[in-house]
């Protein structure tokens, strides 16, 4: 499966990005950095864990959460969806940065 870093770091799970009480998004995704990179991605206790460039936020996604969001499409444009730690494509200004694939 493929996810898209920005999309994964907008969506992240860990307590400086969630309110633990209500789980409510404590960041706007405009406030992200520009580039925004999925440094390394790994399986941990059936979870994804991921870690994120260049803030280095550090988010773990359930499977059942992640599965309905995953894309097994690799016709989509590689400037879209890259793989971790690969910087995007210059040409492509409607996105920013890597995916994380399991």
């Amino acid at each position: 499966a493929r996810f898209h870093a920005i999309w994964l770091r907008d969506n992240a799970r860990d307590d400086a990005s969630r309110h633990t009480g209500n789980d409510q998004r404590l960041f706007d995704v405009t406030e992200l950095p520009d580039h925004v990179v999925v440094r390394a991605a790994e399986v941990v206790d059936g979870q994804l864990r991921v870690e994120f460039e260049p803030d280095g936020a550090i988010s773990t996604y359930g499977a059942a959460w992640l599965r309905p969001t995953a894309t097994t499409d690799r016709s989509i444009s590689r400037h879209r969806w890259l793989f971790p730690g690969r910087p995007m494509g210059s040409s492509c200004t409607a996105c920013r940065g890597g995916t994380a694939e399991t």
